[in-house]
């Protein structure tokens, strides 16, 4: 029992750990100055959210999740990009 206890700990552990890490995609992102940040994209970006994803020239912008991701983690931060 002491074994199955430990082990569950460890596997949940990091679980936890991202969850304070979590972002939010917000419900209606926009950028002021064209810079696409984290902190434009999510809620909960906190000390990343002048982290760059990208740049916007035209009226709309479309960013690869896969690239926003691995940015986000880069930070210390996690996207689970639910579809």
């Amino acid at each position: 029992m002491r074994k199955l206890l430990l082990c569950l700990a460890l596997v949940a552990a990091p679980t936890v750990a991202m969850a304070d890490n979590m972002l939010v995609l917000k419900a209606a992102p926009s950028d002021g100055d064209g810079r696409i940040t984290l902190g434009d994209v999510f809620d909960y970006a906190d000390g990343a959210a002048d982290v760059v994803l990208g740049v916007r020239s035209g009226a709309t912008a479309v960013l690869d999740a896969a690239q926003v991701q691995a940015v986000a983690r880069q930070n210390g931060f996690y996207w689970t990009n639910p579809k």
